[in-house]
């Protein structure tokens, strides 16, 4: 006899990412309002971005690209975990000169203008069931390998700090959570899906 696992024994907000996903969806549509797709390409960094990965991003200028760092815990965490999300977001400008690299040319700003910007509209910014939004970090990374001639790099570290899973949400799921339905099968015969309590009594 085989027993056939259930396609999913987990609830979905915790197989989605939950304050994670929440919150990278949320940065990302933050960036994409205040830099305009139809000028600015926005891109995901790569998990685990090569050289050669960077280079190919930087053909894509103007370009803002988020990732995601770490969900450092706190030191202080007791039975829930909570933690601060630390996400990178990159802001790549090309001009011609260096004052303009800095400064812009026209409408189109540059790395002072991007950081400023982004800076303003990032720090401070709610995420709703997550947290505040920090800058906690705002520099230039010119010495970067990656960066080709006429371009600059701004990379911001945006931290929400305090931050748990989202418990309410998923004790509205925990009913199916905490029953397991299993199937088993004999000589080629599929018997009905039965339930297993995972807690109380069966």
């Amino acid at each position: 006899m085989a027993r056939e696992l259930p396609d999913n024994q987990y609830p979905d907000r915790i197989i989605s990412g939950d304050v994670i996903a929440i919150a990278f969806r949320a940065l990302r549509e933050r960036l994409q309002s205040t830099f305009s797709p139809l000028r600015y390409t926005h891109v995901t960094i790569p998990a685990k971005a090569s050289v050669g990965q960077w280079k190919d991003l930087t053909r894509k200028a103007p370009m803002v690209a988020i990732g995601w760092a770490a969900w450092r815990p706190d030191p202080d965490n007791g039975e829930s975990f909570r933690g601060t999300l630390s996400f990178p977001v990159f802001l790549l400008v090309e001009h011609s000169t260096p004052d303009a690299l800095y400064l812009g040319r026209g409408d189109m700003p540059g790395a002072f203008g991007m950081s400023a910007l982004a800076t303003a509209m990032l720090h401070g910014f709610r995420i709703r069931d997550v947290g505040t939004c920090r800058v906690t970090q705002n520099t230039a990374t010119a010495n970067a390998e990656w960066i080709p001639d006429g371009m600059a790099t701004v990379m911001l570290e945006v931290t929400i700090p305090d931050v748990a899973l989202n418990t309410a949400t998923l004790i509205e799921q925990l009913d199916d959570f905490l029953q397991l339905g299993e199937k088993w099968q004999a000589d080629g015969f599929t018997a009905p899906e039965s339930v297993l309590e995972v807690r109380g009594e069966q």
